[in-house]
């Protein structure tokens, strides 16, 4: 069962990311929906551009089973992707949020989303934290 993190850890595990990269923006922006939403690496890298609904303020997350959950998008995390889709996310015709920064620009795979949580423990010098950990 994974362990909940605790709010050091999460703030060193954002801190990890350099947002003056593209990569830094993508990853800060999976990390904040990831601990903020709750969500599942699949669940992110499900996230379509329009599943967030900017004017209501929501995000639309299809689950397990193919449910669909509106959830309430937090300021912070809104900042955090709007960083990613204006400053950093390539121009394509790719339809998720979440993507490749490198060719070919297509969207990132739930193991993308994986290897992004292991690459920021590792730069946080967090040892056995997965994309499975959730903020306590």
């Amino acid at each position: 069962m994974p362990r909940a993190l605790g709010h050091p850890e999460v703030i060193r595990l954002l801190a990890s990311c350099d947002r003056r990269t593209p990569v830094g923006r993508r990853d800060f922006a999976i990390l904040t929906v990831l601990v903020r939403l709750g969500l599942r690496a699949g669940e992110v890298a499900a996230l379509g551009l329009t599943d967030i609904d900017w004017r209501a303020g929501e995000v639309v997350v299809r689950g397990k089973g193919n449910r669909e959950e509106r959830l309430p998008l937090p300021v912070d995390v809104g900042e955090a992707v709007v960083g990613w889709l204006k400053r950093g996310r390539p121009r394509g015709d790719c339809t998720k949020v979440f993507t490749r920064v490198r060719a070919p620009h297509g969207s990132l795979a739930r193991s993308g989303v994986s290897a992004v949580v292991i690459g920021a423990a590792g730069r946080a010098g967090l040892e056995g934290i997965s994309a499975a950990m959730s903020p306590s």
